[in-house]
């Protein structure tokens, strides 16, 4: 009997040796090490580590080209091409962008499975550039229960192109817009690469005004325009075009980000108050100024804090600044948020309000560790 079993361990290593040439004698190692009786009953078993059990119609693994919009379906036939039942208990992806269904199956010698893959290939946009394309490959690997073989993954690859031409996907407003003088608008123009049963807006209303016109029935104009009543400061907003391309498809299609920066002519210096911990109990001061970086003058209307605890003492310094005592008494526990208000009026008539921020966590005197901001 252990002749018989020397014999077919010998035919079975020559046949090993001239299939496997090309694998540098790993399997081959690998299977002398294994005792003779596992030969008998294990054979189709070692053998199955050196070829992936299953295998995906190479034609399904292109996608060619497709719009870079979420939600695209796909579908791969998994086909088992060795002589055992495989039991799939998860299927991995590269990218958080593929979902794929379902996680796990069982799949008989020579049966397929079908799987459903859902791919949301806008994460594009934001690396396309107005008309480009964009390539892209997405990895599907099914873990195997009980295989140690080598792994194979799936490539899914295709290019990725915007539904819509965007004569710039960026808008710059620049670094000196002035509050209380007339704001300039921008305008992109957009060409559909397919006919579309409408196209809508996606944005911020309270940071800007945005105006869509369709001009013909691939052209649309853009019109954008930063906000009135933004805040001092740097600003920043996208614009998101959502394009009904079917009764049940609705999807952003492209994003135009804007930005910009604001200036009044009557500004708070610090902008906002943080206190940091502080015990109850204590009382709080800070000391805001009010200024025009233009030299213009101004007058304070109203201060008006949002608390009765809080206090504020305005000083007018002289026609271009005023000087803000804030005073407040911590009386609770825990991270507070107040703001002071101030109406402001300039000379021209212009008006508008500052709002200051004020911030502090308050903690019991005998709890609090570390120093006191």
């Amino acid at each position: 009997m252990a002749d018989h079993l020397s014999s077919r361990a010998s035919v079975r290593v020559m046949q090993l040796r001239h299939g496997l040439l090309g694998l540098g004698g790993v399997v081959l190692i690998a299977y002398l090490t294994v005792s003779q009786s596992d030969v008998w009953r294990g054979e189709s078993r070692i053998a199955e580590r050196a070829v992936f059990p299953l295998a995906v119609p190479p034609d399904e693994l292109t996608l060619g080209t497709i719009w870079a919009l979420p939600e695209l379906p796909w579908k791969l036939h998994v086909r088992n091409i060795s002589a055992h039942t495989v039991h799939v208990v998860q299927m991995r992806t590269s990218c958080s962008c593929l979902a794929v269904y379902p996680q796990s199956a069982t799949i008989d010698p020579g049966e397929n499975c079908e799987v459903s893959l859902l791919l949301d290939a806008s994460d594009a946009l934001s690396q396309l550039n107005d008309s480009e394309s964009r390539d892209f490959r997405v990895d599907v690997t099914p873990v195997i229960q009980g295989y140690s073989g080598p792994i194979t993954s799936w490539p899914l690859t295709g290019t990725a192109r915007g539904l819509l031409r965007l004569s710039r996907s960026h808008v710059q407003f620049g670094d000196n817009l002035m509050h209380g003088q007339p704001l300039p608008v921008e305008t992109v123009e957009i060409t559909s690469r397919i006919p579309l049963d409408s196209l809508a807006v996606e944005y911020e209303r309270e940071l800007a005004s945005v105006e869509l016109t369709k001009l013909s029935r691939a052209d649309y104009s853009l019109a954008i325009r930063p906000a009135d009543d933004l805040q001092p400061g740097a600003f920043r907003f996208d614009v998101k075009l959502l394009a009904q391309f079917a009764p049940d498809r609705k999807a952003v299609a492209a994003s135009i980000s804007a930005a910009g920066k604001m200036l009044y002519p009557v500004e708070a210096s610090p902008n906002s108050v943080h206190w940091g911990i502080v015990p109850i109990g204590r009382v709080l001061e800070s000391r805001v100024v009010i200024h025009s970086p233009v030299k213009e003058p101004f007058r304070v209307d109203f201060v008006r804090p949002s608390s009765a605890s809080i206090e504020v003492d305005d000083r007018k310094a002289d026609q271009q600044r005023n000087d803000l005592f804030i005073r407040h008494r911590v009386t609770a526990r825990g991270h507070q948020r107040e703001v002071v208000t101030v109406g402001i009026e300039s000379l021209d008539g212009a008006y508008f309000e500052l709002r200051i921020p004020l911030e502090f966590h308050g903690v019991e005197e005998s709890t609090h560790e570390g120093p006191l901001r």
